[in-house]
């Protein structure tokens, strides 16, 4: 009887420690705090970040920031979900959605030994500041998407062709 090779299953991946994480926070100047869940909430430029870091979603941890916007009428509504997706298009990082009318916005960070985290976490959080900037704009000036969604379908009805054109 033959047996079938099997491949090692691969370590666990760990999530770095919290001490750790909040070590690193301070040392950027941060204050965070440890909230009732366990998610680690500290403040940056005026917004509130919270950091959740589940060992059941380990190799991953979930910065946002919640409560960035919050849609009235059902005009507005629009606007605000026009404006989440030109976030969501243009960035790579961060994502805009929505739960009962309120716009937050979200970074899945890859979690590693906490020595190399720290400039993942940071370029995390300016990401989320430049989506929240772009966000509020595009609600406040929704012509910015309407320019963005008409460049995309002039590129998109037009192909590319590698040919110069033909000249006489």
């Amino acid at each position: 009887m033959s047996t079938v090779p099997v491949a090692p299953l691969p370590a666990p991946r760990r999530t770095p420690d919290i001490s750790q994480i909040c070590a690193l926070l301070e040392q950027e100047g941060f204050k965070p705090e440890l909230d009732d869940d366990g998610d680690l909430v500290f403040r940056c430029e005026g917004l509130v970040y919270l950091l959740s870091i589940d060992e059941h979603d380990a190799p991953w941890g979930h910065l946002l920031v919640p409560f960035v916007w919050e849609t009235g009428c059902p005009r507005e509504h629009s606007d605000v979900m026009h404006a989440m997706d030109f976030v969501n298009r243009r960035s790579k990082r961060v994502k805009a959605y929505s739960v009962h009318q309120r716009v937050h916005l979200s970074v899945w960070l890859p979690m590693a030994p906490a020595s190399s985290w720290a400039d993942a976490l940071l370029r995390c959080i300016r990401a989320l500041a430049d989506a929240r900037t772009m966000l509020i704009n595009a609600i406040r000036l929704p012509e910015l998407v309407t320019v963005d969604q008409a460049r995309r379908a002039n590129a998109a009805a037009s192909p590319a062709t590698s040919e110069p054109p033909v000249t006489h």
